[in-house]
């Protein structure tokens, strides 16, 4: 059986110790020495991004989960298609290899069950690749518009030559609803 231990929540003062002027005096020194144009201004920036998110974590994984992303095109519209959830997560071990159904539970466990989420690949011109973090991204009040439009969940192996692990589907749907 596979066990994805529950995510808890961490509150924002252990994430981030100190007063308002600490943190961001600290963001804007760090910001200089990694050579960031107008370092105080986007450590002001940055320190609302931690106000106004949620921290997560469980044995394998911390998770941060913004509600209100700023990460959006500019032709997206909120009144539109509502907020842009943005949930980024790395593994502690700081491993590079992703485990799908441990995402799956995360983002189940986090966001909810009703909320698509993509992982993008964008062009290189929209490319940020700075550490070993990796991003989800939806929005409540949309569905993607393209993948599968049904459900199919198999806990064991239905064809020759395909490989699928054991999971117990019923602690995984306990999980999602957080009632574990």
């Amino acid at each position: 059986m596979e066990n994805f231990n529950e995510f808890e929540r961490i509150p924002f003062e252990i994430m981030h110790p100190g007063t308002k002027q600490q943190i961001i005096l600290d963001l804007t020194e760090k910001l200089k020495q990694a050579k960031f144009r107008e370092p105080r201004k986007n450590a002001i920036v940055t320190y609302k991004h931690f106000k106004r998110s949620e921290y997560w974590q469980n044995i394998n994984i911390l998770a941060i989960l913004d509600k209100q992303s700023d990460t959006v095109h500019p032709q997206w519209s909120t009144e539109n298609y509502g907020d842009v959830w943005h949930l980024s997560f790395k593994y502690h071990d700081q491993r590079t290899t992703l485990d799908w159904r441990e995402i799956q539970v995360m983002k189940n466990q986090i966001c909810g069950d009703e909320i698509e989420m993509l992982m993008l690949f964008p062009d290189e011109s929209r490319l940020v690749d700075t550490s070993n973090e990796f991003h989800l991204w939806g929005a409540k009040e949309i569905g993607i518009p393209f993948g599968w439009v049904h459900r199919r969940v198999d806990d064991e192996v239905q064809m020759e030559g395909v490989v699928q692990r054991p999971l117990n589907m019923e602690l995984t749907k306990k999980q999602a609803m957080g009632n574990v």
